[in-house]
């Protein structure tokens, strides 16, 4: 299995926003966000004002050449802090590695501080960020923070 990690156009951001459907529909489980009248989910406003912006660094992920999802990264509010700003595998690829191998390869893409989060409501995403986070084999915190969304588990570490 082959898993690349491609830094986004502007040609794909139509692409990243089809995406972004099927993102906000699999967190709907968790967030217990109606389906919208139109019956399309829309939203991650803040990052595809960042990307307009160039605020952040979005990235598409194929596996074995096939679309597989899309992933974000920018720096915290600290101005040196690396933080995954969104992060979405098709459920096709997830229990097979895919994820992880993605993580390490934005850490990889950004060495420092890092800080990762997860709604504690959607408990998959806070397991898959403890075991990818601890397996950098790097020192990690962890905190729970308020957010608009509801509380996070919130790992920091180094990745060297």
């Amino acid at each position: 299995m082959t898993i690349t990690l491609l830094p986004a156009t502007d040609a794909d951001y139509a692409i990243v926003q089809n995406l972004s459907a099927y993102y906000l529909h699999d967190m709907s489980e968790f967030m217990g966000w109606p389906c919208p009248e139109s019956g399309r989910f829309a939203g991650c406003d803040e990052f595809f004002e960042d990307w307009r912006a160039g605020r952040n660094h979005p990235y598409l992920l194929r596996v074995d050449g096939e679309l597989a999802g899309f992933a974000g990264v920018k720096l915290g509010p600290d101005g040196e802090t690396h933080e995954i700003q969104e992060f979405f595998l098709l459920r096709k690829f997830r229990h097979q590695g895919v994820g992880q191998q993605v993580a390490a390869q934005l850490f990889a893409r950004f060495p420092g501080p890092w800080r990762v989060e997860a709604l504690i409501v959607n408990v998959p995403a806070v397991r898959f960020w403890q075991s990818v986070v601890t397996a950098q084999g790097e020192s990690v915190t962890t905190e729970v923070a308020d957010s608009p969304w509801g509380k996070r588990q919130v790992f920091r570490f180094n990745y060297e």
